[in-house]
C-alpha cells in the first residue's frame, strides 16, 4: 500500500483547507445568488465535488495494492522531478527546444488558417 502519500500535514491541514474553500464559496454563493437563482446549488455541488476527489485519492492508496494508474502517473512525476535537479541544464535545454518546436508549429499552423481565411474572403 501507498500509504506514504498521505502525511501528517495532509491529514492536519486538509480540513482547514476543505472549511476555508467551503465558506469562500459560501460567500460567493450567496453574492451571485442575487443575479441568477442557480448558484443556490454552487456550495452544495462544490462540496460533493471535493468529498468525490477525496474518496478517489483514498480509493486508490487504500485499496488498489499497485496504486493503479494515478499513483503511478504520481511516482513518474517524481522520478522526473529528481532527474531534473540533478541534470537541470539537459533539462532546460530539451524542453526549451521542445518548446520551441511546439511554437514554430503551431504558428505555421495559423499562418495556414489565416491564409485560407483570407482567399475565402477574397474569394466571396
Amino acid at each position: 500500500m501507498y500509504t506514504y502519500l498521505l502525511d501528517i500535514y495532509d491529514i492536519i491541514l486538509s480540513p482547514i483547507y476543505f472549511l476555508l474553500i467551503i465558506l469562500l464559496a459560501y460567500n460567493y454563493q450567496k453574492k451571485m445568488e442575487k443575479k441568477n437563482p442557480i448558484y443556490k446549488f454552487f456550495s452544495a455541488g462544490l462540496f460533493v465535488k471535493i468529498i468525490g476527489g477525496i474518496s478517489v485519492v483514498l480509493i486508490y492508496i487504500y485499496y488498489y495494492k499497485d496504486g493503479g494508474d494515478t499513483i503511478n502517473y504520481y511516482r513518474s512525476s517524481l522520478a522526473l522531478i529528481n532527474m531534473a535537479s540533478k541534470i537541470s541544464i539537459f533539462f532546460l535545454q530539451l524542453f526549451s527546444e521542445i518548446c520551441l518546436l511546439k511554437t514554430i508549429l503551431l504558428l505555421i499552423i495559423i499562418l495556414v488558417i489565416l491564409f485560407f481565411l483570407v482567399t475565402q474572403i477574397l474569394i466571396l
